[in-house]
């Protein structure tokens, strides 16, 4: 039972990773936008 917590939390932990890696390319993009529009 232990085991399979901390399976599933190596995934949810991986997901989170790629969620804030998203989110953080979407902020770059966001700072480039307004950066070339100023």
């Amino acid at each position: 039972m232990k085991w399979m917590k901390k399976r599933q939390l190596k995934r949810n932990k991986n997901k989170f990773k790629r969620v804030s890696l998203a989110f953080f390319g979407l902020v770059i993009i966001l700072a480039g936008a307004l950066f070339f529009l100023a």
